[in-house]
């Protein structure tokens, strides 16, 4: 999706996609990764301070190969991500990304609750999600000379009432 393009309101069977549930903790067991052939997209739900981190993994022509969700509990920086769990959760959502695969990472946020809480890590970050910190930890994690994987794309998301639930990212 663009900067400023709407999102497609999903009007779908929530059976068609899998589901990345909410976990008190960071582990790589949470991860949820799937191909065309698993159905038709992952989706996560109930999240208040939590955001769901996404990859959507292409080929090198382009295509959407997988993709991997997890919903990670409490937020998001860049010291979770450079924790050992961290660190096994990224390479779990890279898993099966093929040679030359191009990362597209989505970090989607429940944006009503971060408007309503306006801590200060959400004041210092101009209002989104990302900072250089945060963007610098996934893009070390993803690049991969051997393989010639690269993170292509990062952007942040606001859920609600165009997902499969009201409180959701698909």
């Amino acid at each position: 999706m663009m900067p400023g393009e709407e999102p497609a309101i999903i009007d779908d069977d929530p059976f068609a996609y899998s589901y990345a549930k909410y976990e008190p903790v960071l582990s790589p067991q949470n991860v949820v990764n799937i191909g065309p052939e698993d159905g038709n997209g992952v989706f996560t739900s109930g999240m208040t301070d939590c955001v769901a981190l996404c990859f959507r993994i292409k080929d090198k022509a382009g295509d959407i190969v997988r993709l991997s969700m997890i919903h990670l509990p409490g937020g998001i920086n860049a010291a979770q991500l450079e924790s050992d769990e961290g660190k096994q959760v990224i390479q779990q959502m890279l898993k099966h990304a093929p040679e030359g695969a191009q990362v597209e990472v989505v970090i989607a946020w429940n944006k009503q609750h971060y408007d309503e809480q306006r801590d200060y890590a959400w004041e210092t970050r101009g209002g989104t999600l990302l900072d250089r910190p945060l963007f610098d930890a996934l893009q070390s994690q993803i690049d991969d000379d051997e393989k010639n994987i690269r993170l292509t794309d990062m952007t942040t998301f606001s859920g609600a009432r165009h997902n499969l639930d009201e409180s959701a990212f698909s």
